[in-house]
């Protein structure tokens, strides 16, 4: 499923206009959600999510890994 659906379905349920979600050091399953991603730890990342799409404040050392898997409507920023 297209990250762009997965909002969708989320605000179509919710009334917020943008969602905040971290992952701490534990892997979240709504940041994996809302991500697509299938490899990395992300640890203390912050994932958000506006109706549109959802940005991913990466770390350093997490950038291309996150890069690497980047769908349409995810941006990501270092």
């Amino acid at each position: 499923m297209a990250i762009v659906d997965r909002i969708s379905r989320v605000f179509a349920n919710v009334s917020a206009d943008v969602l905040v979600i971290f992952n701490t050091g534990t892997v979240d399953s709504n940041f994996l959600y809302f991500t697509g991603f299938t490899s990395g730890v992300f640890e203390d990342t912050l994932l958000i999510v506006k109706k549109q799409n959802a940005s991913v404040l990466a770390s350093e050392l997490e950038y291309y890994t996150a890069m690497s898997q980047k769908r349409k409507g995810l941006e990501v920023i270092k």
